[in-house]
């Protein structure tokens, strides 16, 4: 069922621009550039989100070896004060990365509380790491974010107030489809980060997935006005060749 809502996905976006490019065939001045220009921002879409999906899957299928000192698991909704399906995933790829180090390391987990919710996500993260053997004083806390900028710029804040020491080789855990925005944040902020997705029920998954596209999209929102810009101008010379002539005159 999964496979066949990202299939209908893919096929709504390729019909659109397959109608805006049959559009474009209108004798219409400027009107026929507008819509080619639709068509290739729709091309362009479902090109992007072909990758993003490649790479989101890559990185839940990663086998992470190079050692860390390091890791950040980043929070997400409870279920009555306990972690969810999705959330406890995140967890155990954080702790089987965390018994894979030849030395003990740090675990921060991130998340605020909730509307609605009488512990925070890192409470409640926290004392599922220690049901699964994790010592309790390798797990710091940061429990005032509500938002993926905010749980990477507070535990930033935790790294320059709670360690005696630089971490160098940090790695961030949260779900597939969220890794890339987490990643790029990591990047604004400049925490130099590896990344690891864990597994995402498939009930939201392609819910989750299209948000969190159009989420990392938005972080690139100047580099696509710029691109835009440039694929509106290319779709009006396409379209009306006279304009080229008007303007070599």
């Amino acid at each position: 069922m999964f496979l066949l809502r990202l299939l209908c996905i893919s096929a709504a976006v390729f019909i659109l621009a397959y109608g805006f490019y049959l559009l474009s065939w209108l004798p219409v001045l400027f009107l026929n550039g507008l819509f080619l220009w639709l068509c290739w921002i729709a091309v362009s879409t479902l090109f992007a989100l072909i990758h993003y999906l490649s790479w989101s899957s890559t990185y839940s299928m990663i086998e992470f070896t190079k050692p860390t000192n390091l890791i950040i698991v980043l929070g997400a909704g409870l279920y009555r004060e306990k972690v969810t399906q999705m959330l406890a995933w995140r967890l155990d790829r954080a702790v089987a990365l965390y018994f894979a180090q030849e030395q003990p390391v740090y675990i921060i987990v991130s998340g605020g509380k909730g509307e609605g919710e009488h512990v925070s996500e890192a409470e409640a993260m926290k004392a599922y790491l220690i049901e699964e053997h994790i010592p309790e004083n390798h797990i710091l806390m940061e429990d005032e974010s509500h938002s993926t900028y905010e749980n990477l710029a507070n535990t930033k804040q935790i790294l320059h107030d709670r360690l005696a020491f630089r971490p160098e080789n940090m790695t961030i855990v949260t779900s597939q489809f969220h890794i890339l925005r987490a990643l790029r944040f990591a990047q604004i902020l400049k925490i130099k980060a590896s990344g690891i997705g864990s597994r995402t029920p498939y009930a939201f998954f392609d819910t989750a997935l299209i948000r969190d596209f159009l989420a990392l999209m938005y972080c690139y929102k100047l580099l696509l006005t710029i691109y835009f810009g440039l694929l509106f101008i290319a779709s009006m010379l396409e379209a009306n060749p006279f304009l080229l002539k008007l303007f070599g005159q």
